[in-house]
């Protein structure tokens, strides 16, 4: 990246952003968001190459484990990428996300639904699937689930039809997504169908876009028939995101630990390791949704928990596999 960068080759910056983003490998995303920073500064907004680059920043800040910084570059990249094709589309998509990721929940949606309409008008499925996803996925995180339905179910349909590669990679996501809501809205067979779907198309095409569809359905069946082929599930998906630095879906899986830990009477460790996180989300920057905050209303951070002290996310994941480990099967 920077080789590319002082080089004065923003056009190679601009395929990496879009390789990255494609393709789900976000481990030296900080480091490139660091680079467009730089970028911005110096390179022509003008040039087709640079209006890609900063197109994509908003979605690499958020998958990159920076969103407030994402917040904050990608507010910049709108102001410089023109408002038309498909490159003003992804920015919106990419500034809506970041929004969502913080906690600015009206102008993520004024935002999200700005690049649904756009798309729209440009007739582009290939952005119109992406931006349904992106606000379906943000009415789930509202708990409005049935918009949230609708718009997925709809991005599917639309991203099955597509051809391309890169759209394969993006239809696991939209389905990971489903799931995803299906589980906050408590309908665990819903989960377990549409986890399961997820699975046996591209478990083995894209291993990491599908990391949640094995968390949610792990979760399910564990709730519904316990085991220790559940467990070993959530663990892999855990462990997936883990590995590449999806710090929003980490924090999610100790959550559901310490409500599966909750449910089965180990109290105590639940509340410890569920104030451990909140603390932890407080340093990353990632908010708890309002669909899941309705999820661990139940969680009791006792005397125990209020005495937690700030730990680093692999600590934090530590604790929570060996909790993890504990349950009973």
């Amino acid at each position: 990246f920077r080789k590319n960068v002082e080089a004065g080759r923003p056009e190679a910056l601009a395929l990496l952003a879009a390789e990255i983003t494609d393709s789900s490998h976000y481990l030296h995303a900080p480091e490139l968001l660091r680079c467009i920073d730089w970028l911005m500064e110096r390179a022509d907004p003008t040039l087709e190459s640079t209006q890609l680059i900063l197109s994509y920043v908003g979605i690499i800040g958020c998958y990159g484990s920076e969103p407030f910084y994402a917040v904050q570059l990608a507010r910049r990249a709108i102001k410089l990428v023109p408002k038309e094709g498909d490159k003003y589309v992804r920015a919106l998509r990419g500034y809506g996300f970041a929004l969502m990721e913080i906690g600015e929940f009206a102008e993520s949606e004024e935002v999200l639904s700005t690049a649904v309409n756009f798309a729209a008008e440009l007739g582009d499925r290939s952005m119109m699937f992406r931006s349904q996803n992106s606000l379906g996925c943000l009415m789930g995180q509202l708990g409005r689930f049935e918009e949230g339905r609708q718009l997925l179910d709809s991005a599917r349909e639309l991203a099955e039809d597509a051809s391309m590669q890169t759209d394969l990679f993006f239809l696991a996501g939209i389905i990971s997504n489903r799931c995803e809501l299906e589980l906050k809205a408590g309908d665990l067979v819903a989960t377990k169908l549409h986890g399961e779907a997820c699975l046996d198309r591209f478990a083995d095409f894209n291993p990491l876009n599908v990391a949640l569809a094995y968390i949610c359905v792990g979760f399910a069946d564990y709730e519904l028939d316990g085991g220790k082929a559940a467990k070993s599930m959530f663990a892999k998906g855990f462990s997936l995101c883990f590995q590449h630095h999806r710090k929003r879906q980490v924090q999610m899986c100790i959550d559901l630990i310490a409500l599966l830990a909750s449910r089965r009477g180990m109290k105590t460790e639940a509340g410890r390791l569920y104030a451990e996180n909140s603390l932890l989300r407080e340093v990353t920057g990632y908010c708890q949704m309002p669909s899941e905050r309705a999820m661990y209303k139940d969680i009791t951070v006792n005397q125990a928990g209020t005495d937690v002290q700030p730990k680093l996310t692999i600590e934090v994941y530590h604790q929570a596999t060996r909790l993890l480990a504990d349950l009973p099967e």
